[in-house]
């Protein structure tokens, strides 16, 4: 499953380390330090995006084929 977790706090960090270990395919925006170790590399252009630009991110997560979404 691909997972896109959204922020860069130590909860996110947290849920990423979760999916991650069970497997799945995550991606974190904006991410940390800690995410970018253990997630999948964004894409160049989705590196500067806002994630409350929600129009875009639909984008992002139809691009992607993202499976669940977590706020």
């Amino acid at each position: 499953m691909k997972i896109l977790v959204l922020g860069s706090g130590g909860r996110e960090h947290a849920l990423t380390h979760t999916f991650c270990r069970q497997g799945h395919t995550v991606y974190c925006l904006p991410g940390n330090a800690g995410t970018q170790k253990i997630t999948e590399p964004l894409p160049p252009e989705w590196l500067s995006l806002d994630s409350y630009d929600f129009a875009t991110l639909a984008n992002f997560v139809k691009e992607l084929a993202i499976d669940l979404t977590v706020a």
